[in-house]
């Protein structure tokens, strides 16, 4: 740990093991699978906008290929 911040001082006194772990162990929360579907979604999305602007296959079956 490097330094003290107000907001750090609120974390350390909130949660002692939490931030333990997030600061001084530098330990990341693992990603939430809701995380995994919302990048899934947009990137299908994203998908189909480039192909139609594009002139591509913006198909159903290429949209979920992605």
């Amino acid at each position: 740990m490097e330094y003290v911040s107000v907001s750090r001082l609120k974390s350390f006194l909130g949660c002692r093991l939490k931030f333990y772990f997030e600061k001084v162990l530098a330990k990341k929360r693992p990603t939430s699978p809701n995380l995994h579907y919302g990048k899934a979604i947009h990137a299908g999305i994203q998908h189909y906008n480039k192909a139609r602007w594009r002139g591509g296959n913006a198909s159903e079956a290429a949209v979920v290929a992605v």
